[in-house]
């Protein structure tokens, strides 16, 4: 078992987390939007479990900067780095999304 990272969220992960909140309160209800990003948080929080479970995204300029993806619940993907006690998630994205829009992250 991994040493488990110090998880750490950038301002614009943070920032997309609260419009995707925002969408989820509009498309359902507050009460869904609530459940759901508070897995997605908590999904998050748990790569500092398993920071290498998961595999270098499929994008090459991702993967070139050794980026790695995680797919939470099939439909939104977090973007992370990580270094020796430390993970940073820069992006979450909707699973359907180009991520050759975050290739300057």
């Amino acid at each position: 078992m991994e040493t488990p990272k110090k998880v750490t969220w950038s301002a614009n992960a943070l920032l997309m987390v609260s419009e995707l909140f925002d969408y989820l309160t509009e498309t359902n209800s507050e009460y869904f939007a609530d459940g759901y990003i508070e897995e997605l948080l908590e999904f998050g929080e748990s790569l500092a479990y398993k920071s290498e479970h998961h595999s270098y995204c499929r994008n090459i300029k991702l993967q070139e900067k050794q980026y790695r993806c995680a797919l939470f619940k099939r439909k939104h993907i977090l973007i992370y780095s990580t270094a020796a006690s430390e993970l940073l998630i820069l992006a979450v994205i909707h699973a359907k999304r180009n991520p050759k829009d975050f290739e300057n992250y």
